[in-house]
């Protein structure tokens, strides 16, 4: 189950589609959901996103300790 949710997740990171920083956003609240290092490493990938929105918001839902 977090596989798929991980590989649906990287489907919608797509600069080509306009809405997809919002798309993403709310993927890291269901990612976050799962309290699993998979899916904690999925967010911490995005936490120094180019985009401050969605960096922010991976910060907010990100599960573990930021070293």
């Amino acid at each position: 189950m977090i596989n798929l949710a991980i590989s649906s997740f990287k489907k919608m990171d797509n600069p080509a589609d306009s809405y997809y920083k919002y798309k993403l956003i709310s993927g890291f609240y269901y990612l976050s959901k799962f309290s699993a290092p998979a899916t904690n490493d999925v967010i911490k990938s995005y936490i120094s996103h180019k985009d401050y929105l969605v960096s922010y918001n991976a910060k907010r839902d990100y599960n573990g300790t930021l070293s």
